[in-house]
């Protein structure tokens, strides 16, 4: 990495659905400019925790340095809001790389399906069969198989289509958001 500090003279702004963040990118891309994701030095995710997510999913091959701000409802994983001075606090926010985990499954038919994942793995079957999953981190393996049984959340689970939804929320992932709260202010994906 170069030791000269970026300028980010060409800043893409997104924003979540919700109006606050909407206005904040109106507000902000008048004052500073709004360069296509595709040529910006710098993307600067306007939303909560979810789009700070979808932000990085969309955007984790491009090597551009993401950037949120809190203009939703949860914003652990943002810094806080302010149109002044973007330019310095991106130039002086601290950088991490996010490696997002890689979650492999195979289907009935033996097809692989991969996918990153920055917070949880959420898996929807088509039967009400029992998922068998085996967890490797770092190509180790770390559970040999655990098996989530249909119908174990009751009826009422039942009616709602729960019993077809696995998640799998690892604890590298509730290490990760506490990680975020503290000391995430500009994220580059590697």
């Amino acid at each position: 990495m170069s030791s000269t500090t970026p300028s980010y003279e060409h800043i893409a702004f997104l924003a979540s659905p919700n109006p606050e963040a909407k206005e904040a990118c109106e507000r902000l891309s008048q004052h500073y400019g709004n360069a296509a994701p595709e040529t910006a030095d710098v993307i600067v995710a306007l939303g909560g925790d979810g789009f700070m997510l979808q932000t990085l999913h969309r955007f984790m091959s491009s090597g551009k340095p993401i950037y949120g701000m809190h203009r939703g409802t949860v914003g652990f994983l943002m810094n806080e809001y302010s149109a002044e001075h973007l330019q310095r606090r991106l130039a002086a926010a601290r950088k991490t790389a996010v490696h997002p985990l890689l979650m492999e499954a195979r289907d009935g038919e033996g097809h692989v399906h991969r996918s990153h994942a920055f917070n949880e793995v959420s898996l929807f079957r088509q039967t009400s069969q029992a998922a068998h999953l085996r967890i490797l981190v770092d190509d180790k393996e770390r559970m040999a198989e655990l098996v989530h049984e249909s119908g174990g959340l009751g009826e009422e689970g039942s009616k709602l289509g729960e019993d077809r939804r696995t998640r799998v929320c690892p604890i590298i992932g509730t290490i990760a958001i506490a990680f975020a709260q503290q000391y995430l202010s500009l994220c580059e994906t590697a």
